[in-house]
Order: structure tokens, then C-alpha cells, then sequence
């Protein structure tokens, strides 16, 4: 309890970071549904349903109010690493519980985005809490438990489309354990059915507000057919610098629990390393550049972490109280167990470190959004590069976009935004140094993007914004400066 009061506490300090990308169109969707906007049918955004929701009920019971979800995010990140403790007790012991909770709590990606509303941090609360009533269910071939089961794996779907990949390891264990037809047909059967208890509310919904074909189409098709072309290298290259990097000392000690798991080959050993290797698999296949897709994989390799680093204590005291001989070698166990700790903290600190540095961005938005709310009329369209300035200044983007931004290529249309804005007579544009960088920086798209077209499109449009819209006011300092543009045109 200690260690979860504590990671709460870390966490919170973070809470005034700057709303930012999907966040941004997670909160202003979700107050568009509290206004009476249906999703998909009046508002674009290929991520499931889920966090929409969850967003939209907050607003519904406490207003307009960020911190709310921010705090319920928060709450749900300390929740799954007691679940992951309890996962280790099950399966192994409270030693091994604890370690994989400590590992789960205090990851870096993890720890960044569990005060950020992103759909990882719900999805991931449910697939572990699926993991933890499986165990009683394959214990038990309990047919009401693997029902239950089936449900959260649907809510955890419901949150982001690639949790139903724990519904694809639970039937490779189920294979692994060598089940008669009929116990493998009726479980499997079980599990699908608890899938669809929790996915056909959601289908009944949209079709009753006209909404299923939008749905589908933004769920499903498009997420198919969205690709940036990455090869495999660029990917792995995305995996090192971005995910491994930053938290080495899990990944040595995850994949050494995962060496360990295959050789003694206990129960659930083979569903961790199973959990593990498909988790990272889908994010290859995807070829995705953003390091909060690897979270799904995080607690599978935190209870493979915790094994590891057991099973090195447990030679250690064997060796001590067995073998005097041995004492080199246990001492050698010792000074790595305290090596993993020290680069692990070192890392942590570092991380917190990089954090704090942007944790508060949010109050120069909020005064933003104040001075667009008194220099426009409340109609007004303005370019924004995130959704997060239309839920602060209260307004509603008509375009049926998260954002209007050179960003939004795939949505909008770079080459045509010059005339939108001249055609819609924008008058201002709210830039960021997060959007300077990303969003109009042309060396996103050549180096990042691997995209030589869109670089050159986004240098072009970025260049025409500079020359027919004047700075008029900024707003914070540092690295989270805020940038008020007015058109000269009008």
C-alpha cells in the first residue's frame, strides 16, 4: 500500500501537464457526446469507443472538468499494478508479486501516461483484470468465470481495438494445456459470448442513433487501411530509441524471466511469454512510431521481470546458506540485483525529470483559450493543433475533425488548407512549440515519417501561415509557449 500511495503521489504532480494530441480529442469528443453529438456520425476519430465515453460520464457528473478523468486515469494505473500483485501471489508468490508490481508502477511509459487520458491505461486496467479471473477459470473450468472473462476482454476492446489479442493467448493456452474438444469448444464458447455481452450494447447504440456505418467505417476500415509505410528496421529503430532505451533494465530483466519461464515451464508460464511475444507482435505488425502502443505489453513482461529477478534472489540464499564455495557467485547475484536498482532509479529519476519539465503547460492553455473566447465570437472557427483549444474556449468545431491543423493530413488535406483558411476567413491560429515541432515541422515527415511528399507539402503551407498571419500575443514560457496568430487578410 506504501508503494501504491507513493506512485499516486508521483503521479500527481504531473497532473497540469498541456492536453495534447489524442487526449485533446478524447476530452473534447467527450464533452461533444455531453452536448448531444453523436460519435462517428458527427465527430471523425478512428479509436474505439471506450475512453469517449468514459470522458463524456466524468463531464456528465462533475462538469467540464479535466482533472476528474486525468485523476480517474491516475487511479486506474495504481489499480492494475495491486492487480498485477495479485497476479504474482496467484500464480507464484507475494515475492514475486511484489517485484512485478514495483516494476509496473514505476515504468516509465507507463508512469507518463497514466496522467494522460489515453486509451492504453483503460484497456490495459481491463486486460489484467481479465488475467486475474482467468486463472480461477482454468483452474476451476468454471464456465460462469470464463464468461466473466469474455466480458472484460470486451471491455478492454471497447477501450482500444488491440485488446482482444488476450482473447487469442487465452485459446493458445487453452491449446497448450492439451483440453479435451468438447472443454476447449465450451470454454472458447464461454469466452466469446461474455465478448459479445459487452461489444452488442455498443453496436445496439449506434444503430439506434444512425451511427453503426460510421462506426465501422472509422473503427475498422479506416484503422485497416492507415499505414505509414514503415519497414521493419525503421520500426525496430522507433522501438530502441523511443521504448528500449528509456527503460532498459525492464526489457533484461522481462526477457530474462521469459528464458526462465520456458525452461522450468510451470502453469502460467507459457501464458505470460504467450501474453508477451503477441503484445509486442501486433505493435510490430502495425508498424506504429508511438511508444504508448508498447503499454499493452508491460504487464505481461513485469510479471516475466518479476520471475527473473525472484529466481535470482532465490540462488542467492541457496547459494549462501548451501554452498560456501559459492559465495562469489552469490555475491556477484547481489551486486546485479543492486546494479538493476540503482540504473533503474537512475532512469526513473531521469524520466520524472523529463516530466516535471513539461507538467505545466495547461494553465498557459486555459489562458489561450481565455483570449480567443474575448477577441472571437463564440462561432468562430479557429485553427487549432489540438482538440484540446475547442473544449477550453468552448466551441464547437463544425468541421467533424478532432483538429483543423497541417497535422491532420490524412483528414483534412494539407494542399487545401491555404483556401480553407482564406475561403473560411480564419482569423486566428493557436500554435505550440509541441505543434511547431511535430505538426508543421517538415523534417517530421522526411526523417520520422520516412514521407518526402508531405514533408515538402508541410514546408510549403507552414511557410504561407508565416507570410499572411502575424504573431499577436504568447503565453507561457520555456518549452511551453503558446503562440496566437492573426491573419492579415481580414
Amino acid at each position: 500500500m506504501a508503494i501504491l500511495i507513493f506512485g499516486f503521489i508521483i503521479r500527481s504532480i504531473t497532473l497540469f501537464r498541456a492536453v495534447r494530441g489524442d487526449e485533446g480529442s478524447f476530452l473534447y469528443f467527450g464533452w461533444m457526446i455531453v452536448k448531444g453529438r453523436v460519435l462517428y456520425r458527427d465527430l471523425f476519430n478512428e479509436k474505439a469507443p471506450g475512453v469517449f465515453f468514459i470522458a463524456a460520464f466524468i463531464f456528465f457528473l462533475f462538469g467540464k472538468n479535466i482533472f476528474a478523468v486525468r485523476i480517474l486515469s491516475m487511479f486506474l494505473s495504481i489499480l492494475t499494478a495491486l492487480i498485477i500483485f495479485k497476479i504474482g501471489v496467484k500464480i507464484n508468490n507475494p515475492l514475486m508479486g511484489l517485484i512485478s508490481a514495483i516494476l509496473y508502477e514505476f515504468e516509465p511509459i507507463s508512469l507518463h501516461y497514466s496522467t494522460i487520458v489515453f486509451t492504453e491505461t483503460f484497456m490495459i486496467f481491463f486486460i489484467v483484470l481479465a488475467v486475474y479471473f482467468y486463472i480461477p477459470a482454468h483452474e476451476k473450468n468454471s464456465y460462469r468465470h470464463y464468461l466473466f472473462v469474455g466480458s472484460l476482454i470486451g471491455l478492454s476492446a471497447i477501450m482500444r481495438q488491440t485488446g482482444a489479442i488476450l482473447l487469442v493467448v487465452i485459446i493458445l493456452h487453452r491449446f497448450y494445456n492439451r483440453d479435451t474438444p468438447k472443454r476447449l469448444l465450451q470454454s472458447i464458447g464461454m469466452l466469446i459470448i461474455g465478448v459479445l455481452i459487452s461489444i452488442i450494447p455498443i453496436i445496439i447504440y449506434f444503430q439506434a442513433v444512425n451511427a453503426l456505418t460510421d462506426a465501422v467505417y472509422d473503427i475498422i476500415l479506416y484503422k485497416l487501411s492507415y499505414s505509414y509505410g514503415f519497414t521493419l528496421f525503421k520500426t525496430l529503430e522507433i522501438f530502441i530509441n523511443q521504448v528500449f532505451l528509456q527503460n532498459v533494465i525492464l526489457w533484461i530483466v522481462g526477457l530474462g524471466g521469459a528464458l526462465f519461464a520456458l525452461e522450468r515451464r510451470k502453469q502460467y508460464d507459457f501464458f505470460l511469454v504467450a501474453w508477451f511475444l503477441i503484445s509486442f507482435l501486433v505493435i510490430i505488425v502495425m508498424s506504429t512510431p508511438y511508444d504508448h502502443y508498447y503499454i499493452q505489453g508491460m504487464p505481461a513482461i513485469s510479471l516475466l521481470g518479476g520471475i527473473f529477478v525472484e529466481k535470482l534472489i532465490n540462488i542467492h540464499e541457496n547459494i549462501v546458506k548451501g554452498n560456501s564455495q559459492s559465495i562469489a557467485l552469490a555475491s556477484t547475484i547481489k551486486w546485479l540485483l543492486v546494479s538493476f536498482a540503482l540504473i533503474g532509479s537512475l532512469m526513473y529519476g531521469v524520466s520524472l525529470y523529463s516530466d516535471m519539465k513539461y507538467a505545466h503547460g495547461l494553465p498557459y492553455q486555459i489562458e489561450a483559450a481565455d483570449y480567443i473566447k474575448s477577441h472571437t465570437s463564440p462561432d468562430e472557427t479557429i485553427l487549432s493543433p489540438d482538440a484540446a483549444y475547442y473544449l477550453l474556449t468552448d466551441r464547437e468545431n463544425k468541421y467533424k475533425l478532432a483538429q483543423l491543423s497541417a497535422g491532420n493530413i490524412e483528414s483534412f488535406g494539407i494542399s487545401d488548407l491555404p483556401q480553407f483558411l482564406e475561403s473560411r476567413q480564419i482569423r486566428y491560429i493557436i500554435f505550440d512549440q509541441y505543434s511547431v515541432r511535430w505538426r508543421f515541422n517538415e523534417e517530421t515527415y522526411r526523417n520520422f515519417f520516412n514521407d518526402e511528399i508531405r514533408a515538402v507539402e508541410v514546408k510549403i503551407v507552414f511557410e504561407w501561415i508565416l507570410e499572411n498571419y502575424v504573431l499577436e500575443k504568447t503565453f507561457g514560457s520555456g518549452i511551453e509557449e503558446i503562440y496566437i496568430y492573426h491573419s492579415q487578410l481580414w
